[in-house]
């Protein structure tokens, strides 16, 4: 950033601006109203008033002084602390996080020696989504400003292909945290966050991977309980199945895509005491010898995978005569009951009729399938 002598305002008001990339010689008045303990930081702000200027005053009367107005006693602070306090790495904001995981992932994948057609479409709709990221970046905000070139440059579409290890210090220093518009909301951000990094666990083989796929599942478990929510009820198939030992254990990126596209949009449904706290957990791994892992997804013991399996049974059914006719309210003989429990308890079934009793109790199956696949407005025969 720099001046513009002849035009308004005189005075700047800004936070963690007066440090590095701008150039006001002009200034004369320095006012602290944060505590900075950083002496990198501390001394890069009084750089600002250093500057020299000719004529400030008037002809001949140059810049030669700046008064600094300390209301922190950062002045007092660093008399006392020469070195200030070890700079804390800064944080970045959910979306340079998503941005770089983004350019992370791609750029792996980008590596691999062969690459399957899901992959690549993978692939390409990242791309995509980081390019029109960089399209939507106005040239003419201030922080935006300073990284025009590389925003230019990547406004290209062509230059997002093959990605070299200097495009991606660029993009990842000079664009990733660069600001642009979209409607995301906060809860729809941190899920992206979350599956990104369960993709990058899974092709890195990292230990991570089982604490994202807890969080997943425990994310499904939300949902679970908001069934009565149509949008929610659409996905339930999928809800069921990301809580099953089953759908981990040939899960690849492409399938996560799908799981992070379906539920996105519906984790701000979850109670906020429940599972939903568990998208803001944000950890940094530490690195250290590398070891070989077999079995990295663990079975969970506690997962009632009978009662999963059940539902999805049922729901994959719901063509059946009897339970369209339960969903529909239409009356029902004991010979529809005796045909359903036959295909439920099958050896194709999810599992024995002893299974169902220590799981169910004594909850009639007519009652079980029509909370699971609901009632249509269609009021027929009386209610079995």
């Amino acid at each position: 950033m720099i001046s513009v002598t002849d035009k308004d305002p005189f005075i700047a008001v800004s936070v963690d601006m007066l440090d590095t990339g701008i150039d006001v010689p002009e200034v004369v008045n320095l006012v602290f109203f944060k505590r900075v303990r950083s002496k990198t930081k501390f001394w890069q702000m009084i750089g600002r008033g250093t500057r020299l200027y000719p004529d400030l005053f008037g002809p001949g009367m140059d810049k030669e002084f700046f008064y600094v107005f300390d209301y922190c006693e950062n002045l007092e602070f660093f008399n006392a602390n020469p070195q200030g306090l070890p700079d804390a790495p800064l944080q970045g904001s959910i979306k340079q996080k998503i941005f770089k995981r983004r350019l992370q992932l791609v750029t792996s994948l980008q590596n691999e020696e062969e690459i399957e057609e899901p992959q690549e479409q993978l692939i390409n709709d990242i791309l995509d989504r980081m390019h029109e990221a960089v399209q939507c970046m106005n040239p003419d905000n201030f922080l935006v400003r300073p990284h025009r070139r590389y925003v230019e440059t990547f406004k290209d579409r062509e230059r997002w292909k093959n990605i070299s290890q200097s495009d991606h210090l660029d993009i990842a220093e000079h664009l990733s945290g660069l600001p642009y518009p979209d409607d995301d909301e906060e809860f729809a951000r941190r899920f992206d966050l979350l599956i990104l990094n369960l993709q990058l666990a899974l092709l890195e083989k990292s230990p991570s991977l089982v604490r994202y796929q807890e969080q997943v599942r425990d994310l499904a478990a939300g949902l679970e309980e908001k069934r009565a929510i149509p949008s929610v009820n659409e996905q339930m198939a999928l809800i069921l199945e990301l809580q099953s030992d089953e759908y981990w254990e040939c899960i690849t990126l492409p399938m996560l895509e799908q799981v992070r596209r379906k539920l996105r949009q519906l984790i701000k449904f979850i109670d906020k005491e429940g599972p939903r706290e568990k998208v803001y957990t944000d950890f940094t791994d530490e690195l250290g010898e590398a070891t070989e892992i077999i079995g990295l997804i663990q079975s969970d013991p506690n997962l009632k995978n009978y009662r999963l399996k059940v539902e999805k049974f049922i729901r994959e059914h719901k063509d059946h005569v009897t339970i369209r006719r339960l969903k529909n309210n239409e009356p029902i003989s004991v010979r529809d009951l005796i045909g359903l429990e036959a295909i439920l308890f099958s050896e194709d079934g999810p599992g024995s009729k002893e299974d169902f009793n220590k799981t169910y109790g004594d909850q009639p199956l007519g009652e079980l399938v029509r909370r699971i696949v609901g009632r249509s407005r269609y009021r027929g025969g009386k209610n079995l």
